[in-house]
């Protein structure tokens, strides 16, 4: 009883009051959630580029792994979704380019095998590039 008393004697002071704090609390709502949505892509963004980063470390670590003359752009590339279990949200592209081809005076004992995993996140396109070389075994 003593509170609707309260009001009766503030009258519209208090109702200013409540207009105020309401506009104030929609307007600090409406930025956290703005910068609550922007952690969020960040996240995702962070997210999907380490799984890129892993499907290439996996397909360098596979070609490590393989003798060097099966280390040719058609094998590697030969069914490289299903065989690295890649997410349908991935594209693996790689390039294997024997040394000897970029300088004809040098021998058959080294390639350059290059890996670009490219994704899409929100109408953008991304992509990570790494290159590692695979030396003949003598």
């Amino acid at each position: 009883m003593k509170f609707f008393k309260k009001c009766k004697e503030n009258k519209a002071v208090m109702g200013v009051d409540i207009v105020v704090s309401i506009v104030v609390l929609s307007l600090f709502a409406g930025i956290i959630a703005g910068m609550f949505a922007e952690l969020f892509l960040q996240n995702i963004s962070i997210r999907m580029n380490a799984m890129a980063v892993n499907y290439a470390i996996i397909i360098l670590e596979d070609t490590d792994r393989l003798p060097y003359a099966e280390v040719t752009t058609e094998n590697l590339m030969n069914n490289v979704q299903e065989k690295y279990y890649m997410s349908d949200n991935y594209t693996a592209n790689i390039e294997v380019t024997n040394y000897s081809d970029i300088d004809n005076t040098k021998e058959d004992i080294i390639k350059i095998v290059k890996v670009t995993i490219s994704y899409q996140l929100q109408d953008q396109d991304y992509s990570y590039t790494v290159q590692k070389i695979k030396i003949k075994e003598m």
